[in-house]
């Protein structure tokens, strides 16, 4: 099967190969260009733009740029399809093996380009080697001095007329001459209407044909092209006799990464049902303008008839093997194979078979088959007797013969020889012990069970009081096994005398109500022993009192006195003190300087009343301030000045008489003398009268004052200068004469620095300021290079030499040196793969690290024995069923299974009474020796609990009875809770209990027996769960108060229930039964008694 699956990829690998050298269109751009530096601008110019992208990868490396081989030529033909321009200028596609030479000879003979001897901007250089015979390097033309190569030095590089390459073609030496292409760039850029895209693969299944790729139609960037696929000839032949379509709408980012506008949803990828060796016609329709594409008609293989899968793996087993693999029929994909597996010993005719089907989900095969689906996985595992061939065969549905794979001479790998001891468990007083079972190591397999070990005895301590005996109840005194802390009780006789007492309704006498010595009683069995007697109320204890109302001259006050015991208060009357002691002024007046004031009068504030009137107050004098002079006085006239009064504001005047001399002066006509005009000093005026008192004088002018000056004409070396000052005041300027200078400022020109690529030059000297020649330099000798440290631009490999690259750190020059090869150093294992339980590993093949090359294949590591744990119980064993024991291995998560055997029971004596003081019961063993029937209570009591289960001799048995007359006429009992093992309550069980009101419980219940709480008198409600199947004769009867009836069950019918079961209940109880039996019920339990007044529910 392995060598059938390398067939088909072979084939697969001849298809894409094919569907590769015939690119769909000029938009199926390969990956590498995604790496490419795409900020450049296009234009109309083809050549413009081919540089234009070359310019923007310059620096870029191999590696950069995503190159494997040598790729100079890559390089070029890369550019171009990032301008777009059509691949019959430039080529996409090319033999990668002399490249250089094949994209000379096929521009000249497909491109219609030309040989030129004269390069211009986008021509195509390509260096021939005389004596290679070929053409080995390939470039970029910028311009005519600089060309744009890749692989130049390990990097895109502008490069400026020279040529160095590793295998020592050198333009220098004369091996090397440049040729020219000019390419037949397009005036216009070309539209390609045509859908474009690719075949990415066709693979052939056991479905059909799975076709998958991308395309879109530039014309409709945004809409899903369809892929029309004829089978059998081209469309509209007669030999096609099928088409299938699939629409390219599936997502592929990749495709919307390159193409922006056309977006992600332009993937296809679809099963062709073939059947059979067909060839198929492939087509992307077309859109809009241009034509549908026509992709290529390879010849596929399709469905099989017979049934095709493979063997996986096979592993032998402790007693036996594993067959792993997968199977499936073209002509029913959808169901699941047969396998029949044939064993024969060698050379003999096969003498048993095993029969499974492929059926095992597996999602690796549901992702690869998904017409299939992933249900045909096999997994298998049987006995092997010595050495076996063995004989799989895949079962063909419909056409075909079945497939058949013979594995020959498999032996199983046997048990392991050191077993492992499983399973083993101490016996304890709760449980017994186990020996252990003898395991297989590999395949844990049990190759010896063991025994059982008894249960060891109890280890009892001395023992605990947990209820300690009173006059009337018997106490408990507890023991623990001090191993598994199991506990029994023995019961403490009452001992019958009032011992514990205590106080009841014992109450304080307090000031408003009297007390109560209290009654004494047993605290053990509640009876009163002794009545207490009454005592007197006590008197209030009254405080010092507060008084809450003063008195006054002509008022009564009240003191109030409160009880520090009960907060009742008594009053007392304070007597009126007829003194008026609490006094106030009223209608007081303040003087002022305006009105009159007043002393006031005096009033009790107490009563009221007025005890003396007051007396005016005369007015007070105004108080003036300092006044302000309002007008001034002048030479001429009075002035005024005006007080205020500082309390009311009002006002009075005072004239202040004429001053009669010119005291308020002023200069005027004055002016300051500067260098150009006199000045003058003033003449002065009374500010009052406007009279001019004094006449000024002249000012004489001043000098000028020169600033520092400034040489508005320099002096040069042969001529005078001028330096010219300017008066800061008036602005006026004056000038004197500078000497000439000489040559006195001299600078050299024309130097020119010796370097590795050209001669210096020390310069000739000049005059800066006149510029005459003054001497003339010498030349400088040329440099040595400074070569840098040197990069390797081609690392030496285990087989070829690499190169270092010296660089000039001055000119940059180059200069190569070869780097011997290294020959195959450390190595690195790939494709190892560790075994597991489940598949087989693998060595790992041994590889040069450096080179890749394959030194040394692997080998094949059988799979490993399964590490099973110690297993868990998923299925606990029981008396009636055996369980199962689940083991997992802890590598691969396998299971295996292992029975547990049923557990044997303890049983009780049949037959045998016991009493059991915790549940106030007496107990009877019946038939089985595992269940027993509740015969009576050990002592009445108001509340009783029928146990689910009680210890018999230490066994645990089920109380499944309430045993016939258990609580007759019981008149202690009230209230009943029933055990949810109780099937059965017996004949006259509750009879008479006439305190009973309620009973709750027995959620297993089947039986009520005749009588069973007949007279039950005060009983207010009863629930008969849906497990009762049967109700005797007067179970009920004359259960007067017996209001609330639910019904569950849905067996009752007129032969189960007995006469006069509900006789004598509640005339108006409420009834509720099951919905379906609504009717039916009402009949019934009519018919047994039910008051005909009775509400039935739902």
């Amino acid at each position: 099967m392995r060598k059938k699956g390398r067939n088909y990829c072979l084939r697969l690998m001849l298809l894409l190969f094919m569907f590769t050298i015939s690119s769909v269109s000029a938009y199926a751009t390969q990956s590498r260009t995604e790496n490419f530096n795409k900020t450049y601008s296009l234009g109309s110019n083809q050549a413009e733009n081919l540089v234009n992208v070359a310019l923007k990868q310059v620096g870029k490396t191999k590696a950069n740029l995503g190159y494997t081989e040598a790729w100079c030529a890559d390089f070029v033909c890369d550019c171009a399809k990032l301008t777009g321009m059509a691949d019959n200028i430039i080529p996409y596609n090319y033999a990668s093996r002399g490249a250089c030479t094949y994209l000379y000879n096929y521009m000249l003979k497909n491109c219609s380009a030309k040989e030129v001897s004269s390069r211009q901007k986008g021509d195509i250089v390509f260096y021939y080697c005389s004596g290679c015979g070929r053409y080995v390097h390939t470039g970029i033309v910028l311009d005519g001095t600089y060309t744009i190569e890749g692989n130049y030095g390990g990097k895109v590089t502008q490069v400026k007329n020279s040529y160095t390459d590793s295998a020592g073609h050198t333009l220098a030496s004369g091996t090397v001459t440049r040729r020219y292409l000019r390419p037949n760039y397009k005036t216009e850029p070309e539209v390609n209407h045509n859908p474009c895209g690719s075949i990415d693969a066709i693979e052939e299944t056991p479905e059909g044909v799975r076709l998958s790729g991308w395309v879109f139609d530039p014309d409709a960037p945004r809409e899903s092209v369809e892929v029309h696929v004829y089978i059998g000839g081209p469309a509209g032949s007669s030999q096609a006799h099928n088409v299938y379509k699939l629409i390219a709408n599936q997502e592929r980012a990749d495709v919307g990464k390159k193409y922006p506008n056309a977006g992600n949803y332009h993937g296809y990828s679809g099963i062709i049902p073939i059947t059979g060796t067909e060839y198929i016609y492939i087509y992307f329709f077309n859109i809009g303008k241009g034509e549908n594409v026509f992709l290529g008609s390879p010849q596929v293989i399709g469905r099989q008839h017979n049934p095709v899968g493979e063997i996986e793996s096979v592993t032998p087993t402790c007693d036996g093997v594993r067959i792993t693999g997968w199977g499936m029929d073209g002509d029913a994909l959808s169901e699941c194979v047969d396998v029949h597996i044939y064993i024969a010993k060698p050379g003999k005719e096969p003498y048993r078979v095993y029969q499974v089907a492929a059926d095992v989900m597996r999602a690796d095969l549901a992702k690869k088959f998904s017409i299939a689906g992933g249900k045909h996985g096999i997994d298998v595992s049987f006995e092997l007797f010595g050495t076996e061939d063995i004989y799989v065969y895949l079962i063909n549905k419909g056409e075909g013969a079945h497939t058949l794979f013979k594995l020959s001479n498999i032996s199983a790998a046997g048990h392991s020889t050191a077993s492992q001891l499983k399973n083993k468990k101490a016996a304890t007083c709760t449980s017994e012990g186990y020996s252990g079972d003898q395991y297989c190591s590999k395949c844990n397999k049990i190759l010896q069970k063991g025994q059982v070990i008894p249960k060891i005895n109890h280890s009892w301590d001395e023992g605990k009081i947990t209820k300690v005996a009173t006059c009337a109840v018997a106490g408990v005194k507890t023991y623990t096994c001090t191993k598994c802390k199991t506990v029994k009780t023995e019961a403490i006789p009452a001992t019958g005398k009032h011992q514990n007492t205590e106080l009841r309704n014992k109450k304080e006498a307090t000031c408003t109500a009297e007390g109560y010595t209290g009654d004494t009683y047993c605290k053990d069995c509640g009876a009163k022993l002794q009545t207490g007697k009454a005592i007197a109320k006590k008197a209030h204890t009254w405080d010092a009192g507060k008084i809450t109302q003063e008195a006054t001259c002509a008022k009564t006050g009240i003191k109030t006195y409160t009880c520090t015991v009960c907060k009742t208060t008594k009053t007392e009357e304070v007597p009126a003190t007829g003194v008026h002691k609490n006094t106030e002024l009223r209608n007081v007046k303040e003087a002022t300087c305006t009105e009159e004031g007043y002393t006031g009068d005096t009033y009790c504030k107490d009563c009221g009343s007025k005890i003396a009137s007051g007396q005016k107050i005369s007015k007070i004098e105004h108080s003036w301030n300092s006044g302000i002079v309002t007008t001034p006085p002048t030479c001429v006239e009075h002035g005024v000045k005006t007080y205020t009064c500082n309390i009311c504001q009002t006002t009075k005047t005072e004239e202040l008489p004429a001053t009669g001399n010119h005291q308020n002066t002023e200069l005027r006509n004055t002016k300051e003398a500067s260098c150009t005009a006199e000045g003058y000093t003033g003449d002065i005026y009374c500010k009052d009268c406007g009279v001019k008192l004094q006449t000024g004088k002249t000012i004489a002018k001043k000098a000028h004052t020169w600033d520092a000056g400034v040489i508005t004409t320099p002096a040069t070396c042969t001529e005078k200068g001028v330096k010219t000052y300017t008066c800061t005041s008036c602005g006026g300027t004056k000038t004197n004469e500078l000497p000439s200078t000489g040559h006195k400022q001299k600078e050299v020109r024309n130097k020119k620095a010796a370097t590795c690529m050209q001669s210096g030059y020390t310069g000739d000297t000049y005059c800066k300021d006149c510029g005459k020649k003054l001497s003339s330099g010498k030349a400088i000798a040329k440099l040595a290079h400074k070569w840098d440290a040197g990069v390797i631009t081609q690392e030496a490999t285990c087989t070829e030499a690499g190169i270092k690259t010296y660089t000039c750190t001055v000119c940059e020059s180059t200069r190569i040196e070869e780097l011997p090869a290294n020959g195959h150093g450390e190595t690195v294992t790939k494709f190892a793969k560790e075994a597991t339980c489940k598949m087989e590993g693998y060595t790992g093949d041994l590889y040069c690290k450096d080179c890749g090359e394959l030194l040394e294949e692997g080998s094949v590591i059988a799979k490993l024995p399964h590490q099973w744990d110690a297993g868990k119980i998923t299925k606990k064993a029981t008396t009636t069923a055996t369980g199962i024991r689940t083991y997992t291995c802890t590598k691969c998560g396998a299971t295996k299974k292992e029975t547990i055997p049923k557990i044997v029971p303890k049983k009780a004596t049949p037959g045998k009474t016991v009493k059991d003081t915790a549940t106030n019961g007496i107990y009877k063993v019946l038939a089985d020796g595992l269940t027993v029937t509740f015969v009576r209570p050990a002592a009445k009591r108001a509340t009783v609990r029928i146990p689910e289960t009680v210890k018999v001799s230490g066994i645990t048995c089920k109380v499944t009875e309430i045993s016939a007359n258990a609580f007759k006429n019981n008149a202690v009992l009230k209230t009943v809770i029933v055990g949810k093992n109780v099937k059965t309550i017996g004949v006259n069980a509750f009879y008479g209990c006439k305190n009973l009101t309620k009973v709750s419980g027995g959620a297993a219940l089947v039986t009520i027996c005749d009588r069973a709480f007949s007279n039950c008198a005060v009983l207010s409600g009863i629930v008969l769960p849906s497990t009762v199947k049967g109700i005797g004769k007067q179970a009920f009867y004359n259960c007067k108060k017996l209001r609330s009836i639910t019904i569950n069950t849905l067996s009752l019918t007129s032969k189960n229930v007995g006469a006069q079961a509900f006789t004598g209940t509640y005339a108006k109880a409420v009834v509720k039964v099951p919905a379906k039996k609504f009717a039916a019920y009402k009949s019934l339990l009519r018919a047994k008694g039910m008051n005909a007044g009775a509400v039935y529910t739902k």
